[in-house]
């Protein structure tokens, strides 16, 4: 499937409102399995990336990778 681009609000405790970007749908096969699997890849600046991953990290008590 080809890639589409959106933009995306994300309510996350960042900021006091949402989080805006563009993201890009992505299907990933696994060529062994044949299974699919789906992920949006966010274009964000580099401070507000480090922010939400460490954000992630805290959150999901440091199972984030």
């Amino acid at each position: 499937m080809d890639e589409k681009d959106l933009k995306l609000r994300l309510f996350v405790p960042l900021a006091k409102g949402p989080l805006e970007c563009s993201a890009t749908v992505q299907w990933i096969r696994n060529e062994r399995t044949k299974d699919s699997t789906m992920g949006l890849k966010l274009v964000l600046p580099e401070t507000t990336r480090a922010s939400l991953e460490k954000w992630l990290e805290h959150s999901s008590g440091g199972h984030y990778a």
